[in-house]
């Protein structure tokens, strides 16, 4: 009877229930993305060998450790992604913000550099920003560059740290730096890995960060923030919040990059528009 249950979709009652919560925790609105919930619930009943969705959101209501809500963000994320996504960034990176970075330093007196990825998946976009700013300097004695990666997901968080790559997932990696930066590992299968090598992996710290934070516990400003393909998620007011808090958290000649399917508008308070999908503290 209960393996029968599992494969019932989810009531209207019990979904609005479920939207309402991971909105409230979250900030991800699930309305219209109903097929999708089905689909990524079914896997989780089974995984726990629940009696159905309703079980699930029970366990997300008595749940005080977070670990289900966790659990649940990670079956619903798509994570779609790959190295040097979007390369328009990359060479505005090369050819606009670090030349001017290194000015602007130089007229601060300051050797520091921070890089946040806000929504880094599997490590792929903190990994490419790595390869561009090591390549720009080629040496980076003398400098503190430190990339934040952040993302809500543990499950892509753990694939980052170990930094460990199928070939079909470095094919967008240029074949220069996929022989400098990175490792062929040993093994006996006809599917080739590759781990990025440990001193990049030094230069970017994966941790977990909820975006719908109302404070960001950061010290340092950001001299430049990565939030690409993650406001999709967000209806308008969620957005204004999260920006707001970027621009908080901005250095004055800082940069924001953002998906380039998610246009912000020309007029975000705090921000000014110089290239599509890139905007400059106002």
């Amino acid at each position: 009877m209960a393996e029968t249950s599992r494969k019932e979709p989810i009531t209207d009652q019990e979904f609005q229930r479920l939207v309402d919560i991971v909105y409230k925790e979250a900030g991800i609105t699930l309305q219209k993305k109903r097929d999708l919930v089905n689909a990524r619930l079914a896997t989780m009943v089974r995984k726990r060998k629940l009696a159905g969705p309703k079980a699930i959101i029970q366990q997300l209501e008595n749940d005080k450790t977070g670990t289900v809500l966790v659990e649940l963000i990670d079956a619903l994320s798509t994570n779609v992604t790959h190295f040097f996504r979007e390369d328009h960034h990359f060479k505005f990176m090369k050819e606009v913000f670090l030349p001017n970075l290194v000015g602007d330093k130089k007229k601060e007196r300051s050797k520091t550099i921070r890089i946040w990825s806000a929504a880094c998946s599997t490590g792929t976009e903190p990994y490419s920003i790595a390869m561009v700013v090591k390549e720009f300097f080629e040496s980076l004695a003398g400098w503190d560059l430190k990339i934040l990666a952040t993302d809500i997901s543990t499950k892509v968080l753990e694939v980052g740290e170990r930094g460990i790559y199928s070939q079909k997932e470095v094919q967008t990696i240029p074949k220069a730096f996929l022989n400098r930066y990175f490792n062929r590992l040993p093994g006996k299968g006809l599917e080739k890995e590759y781990q990025i090598d440990a001193e990049m992996r030094k230069l970017v710290t994966f941790r977990r960060f909820n975006l719908l934070n109302p404070q960001y516990p950061f010290q340092r400003k950001f001299d430049l923030i990565f939030c690409r393909n993650v406001m999709i998620y967000f209806d308008q007011a969620t957005k204004n919040k999260i920006l707001q808090n970027f621009i908080l958290h901005l250095s004055s000649s800082g940069y924001v990059f953002t998906g380039h399917a998610e246009s912000l508008g020309r007029t975000t308070i705090g921000l000014k528009h110089v290239e599509p999908a890139i905007y400059t503290k106002a």
